[in-house]
């Protein structure tokens, strides 16, 4: 297996802002390691806390905790400091992603198989905040309420952009879904349907409200969320109204505009051919490049223009 092939198999959390020295945590398995980018011939460390296969890692900004999601429903978080684990938390299915928030190193978002997309917090067991995301389909009588059950809103991914206050979270039904935390819950400001299949991967780029989508449909999608909510977003406080309208613990809301009735539509599309297993942005010779991986043994690297 070349090193391309075994990327695609593991997941990687790289931490670059420590002086003097980089930190990769990867996945294999069950395992994670703890390499030091200088010298990649041997792991600095190993961890085995998880039963089975991890999916997903994610190291908060303070470099203090690390969790990892698994194919039990578990999340295992692990104290950096002293390399145990201090909480354990849990979805009902499989966990497919984990996510510590920017700005906030004891909370972190998860979603799973289970339909469930939830906020945690590390001194406490239990979640803040549930939404289910097939029980707030048929509560909204939307057309497609019963489609959801042949194609249901398994969820695949998540990703918190930098403000640490918004989240994407993408799901089989080919929907990608924009939440908003507030105090110690959230909900659902947008939704947006670009993807004929499910969508494996969501990406908010540093520093933006720009959000990248890939999905089964060998498609990656690059959406402006700023311009879709629009204020929203640079408003921490919400209205009465609006406050009110949010404030049942089960996570049913009000209605939400689709993409039917707003027009959300793609700033940029890019027809990779091939289903979608992971996606990242970086900067490479001064310009802004897609990396997306899928089932082969290449990774593909796509120019983004600016906007």
């Amino acid at each position: 297996m070349d090193w391309w092939t075994f990327i695609f198999y593991i997941v990687l959390e790289c931490k670059l802002r420590r002086p003097g020295g980089f930190r990769l945590y990867t996945s294999h398995g069950e395992t994670i390691s703890l390499l030091d980018v200088r010298s990649l011939k041997e792991p600095v460390e190993h961890f085995h806390v998880n039963e089975e296969e991890i999916n997903c890692l994610s190291v908060n900004e303070t470099d203090s905790f690390l969790a990892a999601a698994d194919d039990s429903g578990a999340i295992k978080v692990i104290d950096l400091g002293n390399k145990k684990v201090t909480r354990s938390l849990r979805h009902s299915n499989i966990c497919s992603s984990v996510a510590f928030r920017p700005q906030r190193p004891q909370s972190l978002v998860s979603c799973g198989l289970d339909m469930q997309v939830m906020l945690w917090n590390l001194q406490k067991a239990r979640p803040l905040w549930t939404t289910n995301l097939q029980e707030c389909e048929v509560q909204e009588n939307s057309p497609q309420s019963a489609g959801q059950f042949f194609n249901p809103p398994l969820a695949h991914s998540l990703s918190v952009a930098s403000c640490g206050n918004l989240f994407g979270c993408g799901a089989q039904d080919g929907k990608v879904r924009i939440f908003r935390v507030t105090g110690v819950k959230f909900e659902r400001e947008l939704e947006f349907q670009g993807h004929s299949l499910g969508v494996s991967q969501v990406l908010f780029m540093p520093g933006a409200y720009w959000l990248l989508s890939g999905g089964n449909d060998g498609k990656v999608l690059l959406w402006d969320v700023n311009s879709d909510i629009g204020k929203q977003l640079k408003s921490p406080a919400k209205s009465p109204q609006r406050r009110k309208a949010s404030t049942r613990k089960d996570g049913k809301l009000n209605k939400v505009a689709s993409n039917e009735h707003t027009r959300v539509l793609p700033k940029v599309t890019i027809e990779h051919g091939e289903k979608v297993n992971w996606i990242a942005c970086a900067e490479i010779k001064g310009s802004k490049r897609v990396l997306v991986a899928d089932q082969s043994s290449s990774v593909s690297v796509y120019p983004l223009a600016e906007h």
